[in-house]
């Protein structure tokens, strides 16, 4: 839960986000802020959608960076990292990110949870691991339904299920 948390928390400072030359500029005054706003089309950018957003968008946005505001400078800095993959990224590879993320949010809380259960399971694989059952799941996908079922089960026995328990007969998920 603590990882899409935090993914959450990545998303809205993409919507905030502004340029480096912005952040590095001290925002003392209010000559220095006019500075920044005359000068810098990203945070005018920024300006224009948090003019645009509702009351509720922008408590949403206000929480959600206090609640950046206390996490670790480690927890910090990884948000910021990822961010700034995240903008490296091209363009289409950002609007399937974003898709995927929204069709993880809108799943029932049971789902969710299993999903991250299986998102950490992998995450302990040795990285060979996780690189074979990530092809092995791109070529899943391009499986008949039926088929595809019956291969995941294998995928799930293969990668996830403990040598010593064997595997459960007439049960279905």
């Amino acid at each position: 839960m603590k990882q899409f948390s935090i993914i959450a928390l990545f998303l809205t400072c993409l919507l905030l986000a502004v340029s480096p030359a912005a952040r590095a500029v001290p925002v003392t005054g209010q000559d220095s802020a006019t500075a920044v706003q005359r000068n810098d089309p990203a945070f005018q950018k920024a300006l224009q959608r948090w003019q645009q957003m509702t009351p509720q968008q922008r408590q949403l946005l206000r929480e959600r960076y206090r609640a950046f505001k206390r996490l670790s400078p480690e927890q910090q800095q990884r948000v910021r990292q990822r961010l700034q993959r995240f903008r490296q990224l091209p363009p289409e590879k950002r609007r399937l990110l974003r898709q995927r993320y929204e069709r993880f949010r809108k799943l029932p809380p049971a789902q969710q949870q299993k999903l991250r259960k299986l998102y950490r399971r992998m995450q302990e694989l040795p990285p060979d691991q996780r690189k074979q059952l990530r092809r092995d799941i791109r070529e899943m996908r391009k499986l008949p339904a039926e088929q595809r079922h019956q291969r995941r089960q294998e995928l799930r026995r293969r990668y996830f299920d403990s040598p010593r328990r064997a595997p459960r007969r007439g049960m279905h998920r």
